[in-house]
């Protein structure tokens, strides 16, 4: 028995043994990963200036992306662009593992990873002339910054004296690259023929469809060893409309349908009827009413949960240390994981618990986007539980140390700052909400009427879409960023629900009043209703993750009207009007 066990071992072994040596020679054979590598290894073995330490620690993310961008107005193309761009991005550091040149900021220049282009053709020789020129400059930036460091902590005390890189397992794990199977010409026709729908809706001042799709070969390399190739592609649709109201208050409007596989698109088809049927609805928001101030229940559905949860509990567990500085104006572009000092603390009802899986693919039967194996640091994606029984039990962490939690849960995520530092920071993957106790969507309704009537209130609102600006909606982020002073987006789509006969009148352009992550302890009770919405936490990467949650009743919430200035409306009418 002995013999066979041992025989068993040794053929496990010799599989393993393969599979690593397999591996390496896949790694060997690729220009970019042996360019970079050979760099690395020159650099830790002889870069150093007189009288200043050497680097200890390399890392390398190289993004290789075909990208397609096809826009249509009114029945016509007006813009399609397809091209290649390569881009790579280089963490230094100086000193050791537990003090080094990293998470300090002492001005808006020289911030997060050193980052350069590469050539549409991946050569050995030029890439390899690249990493030469990108690591002694970040070289030099390093040794510079750490003397900075160094200086600042003569004149204050740090919060915390937590190392500044965790040590993580060496992986070699190469995938295939993925190629870009986007067909442009059948994709113009489609467009086209879904913006021509605007052309019956002549109040709309603005309006387009716009296909946005990637196809993209992720390298993490590292100088501890870890070599890591992935591919994916990230595609979606985002149709958008506005105008003025009667009253010069603008008017916006938004959908979007993303997907990672671009024959999971719907048919042609069923997408101009989608875009028929945004474009009605959206109309009929153009006279919806606007109210003053409305304080009560609010239910939220499932698509305004998502985005409700996504800025007030997943923002606040994300990115939890805040750099090093002497400077208070850095604060207002800085991170500010609020709800990380609540480890262990009660911040949501008992009755709920969340938890975040970048392991699994689908969950109940819905699709998921937040699926990867690796983190972009080489980390191995870990399910982690993110609340539970309404107590914050752990936040997102890259392989930056915090004081309660020091090494990485295989979160490190991709992004680009407000300041536009690119950097590796603990982020979402597949976030899913798991009640006790749920109601049907008709029974919450109920509940928020009987509120109602004990409060004495007319009517209850429910929310059915914020304007998702800034981290989740690249378009949107980039044109309408309109937030209240909450920092919370604001309502483009709500019904007020008459509290006496049920009736339902559509309201929008409302705004949050005073509202942060202390209202998640006020979940009143959520439905059984689950769906799954996508969020583009950071939009110059296209990074996403999928949020899972029901309806949700909250018993109190203050909103008022929208402070958004009216504009004067075009001079003439619409051309489309007089036709």
């Amino acid at each position: 028995m002995k013999s066979i066990i041992h025989k068993f071992m040794l053929t496990l072994l010799s599989v393993a043994l393969v599979l690593i040596s397999s591996q390496a020679l896949i790694a060997q054979d690729d220009p970019l990963i042996r360019a970079l590598s050979d760099e690395m290894e020159r650099a830790t073995g002889s870069l150093r200036l007189e009288d200043e330490e050497p680097p200890y620690f390399l890392g390398y993310l190289a993004n290789l992306e075909d990208n397609c961008r096809i826009r249509a107005e009114y029945g016509s193309v007006i813009e399609c662009d397809c091209q290649k761009a390569n881009q790579m991005f280089l963490d230094l550091r100086v000193g050791d593992y537990e003090f080094d040149n990293t998470n300090v900021m002492t001005s808006f220049f020289g911030v997060g990873m050193a980052m350069a282009n590469l050539p549409v053709e991946i050569v050995y020789a030029p890439l390899r002339k690249d990493a030469w020129l990108q690591i002694d400059e970040a070289y030099k930036r390093a040794v510079e910054t750490i003397a900075r460091k160094r200086a600042m902590l003569q004149s204050i005390i740090p919060d915390d004296t937590v190392a500044d890189l965790s040590k993580a397992e060496v992986v070699i794990d190469m995938k295939p690259d993925l190629y870009s199977r986007v067909d442009t010409t059948e994709w113009k026709e489609i467009l086209a023929e879904m913006s021509a729908v605007f052309k019956n809706y002549p109040e709309f001042t603005r309006s387009s469809v716009q296909l946005n799709t990637k196809t993209e070969n992720r390298y993490v390399l590292n100088s501890e060893g870890t070599r890591v190739r992935r591919g994916r592609h990230v595609h979606y649709i985002f149709i958008e409309a506005s105008t003025l109201d009667k009253n010069g208050i603008p008017v916006y409007q938004y959908d979007r349908i993303i997907v990672d596989d671009i024959d999971d698109f719907p048919a042609g088809n069923e997408l101009v009827e989608w875009a028929d049927d945004f474009a009605r609805a959206s109309a009929a928001m153009v006279d919806a009413e606007t109210t003053d101030t409305y304080i009560g229940p609010v239910l939220f559905t499932p698509r305004a949960s998502a985005q409700l949860l996504s800025q007030l509990l997943v923002d606040n567990i994300s990115n939890p240390r805040k750099p090093l500085t002497m400077d208070n104006r850095f604060d207002q572009y800085l991170s500010d994981a609020r709800l990380v000092r609540k480890l262990n603390f009660r911040i949501m009802p008992e009755f709920i618990s969340i938890v975040d899986d970048p392991t699994i693919r689908q969950y109940n039967g819905l699709k998921l986007k937040g699926y990867y194996e690796f983190d972009d640091q080489g980390v191995a994606a870990q399910r982690i539980t993110l609340v539970e029984e309404g107590k914050l039990r752990n936040y997102y962490m890259s392989r930056t140390p915090t004081e309660k939690i020091e090494n990485s849960n295989g979160h490190g995520r991709l992004i680009q700052s407000r300041i536009g530092a690119v950097e590796v920071v603990g982020k979402p993957g597949n976030v899913i909400m798991q009640a006790a106790e749920t109601y049907q969507p008709e029974d919450l309704k109920e509940q928020m009427l009987e509120l109602c009537r004990e409060m004495g209130l007319e009517y209850g609102l429910i929310i059915d879409r914020m304007n998702f600006s800034g981290r989740s909606n690249p378009d949107e982020g980039m044109r309408f960023r309109m937030t209240g002073e909450s920092g919370i987006p604001r309502v483009i789509v709500a019904y007020l629900v008459s509290a006496e006969d049920g009736s339902i009148t559509p309201v929008r352009s409302l705004e949050f009043d005073n509202i942060n992550e202390r209202v998640l302890k006020d979940i009143l009770a959520v439905g059984n209703d689950f769906e799954e919405a996508t969020i583009m936490f950071d939009a110059a990467f296209n990074n996403l993750a999928s949020i899972v949650v029901p309806s949700i009743l909250f018993e109190e919430m203050e909103l008022q009207k929208a402070s958004l200035q009216a504009k004067k409306p075009p001079i003439v009418l619409n051309p489309l009007e007089r036709e």
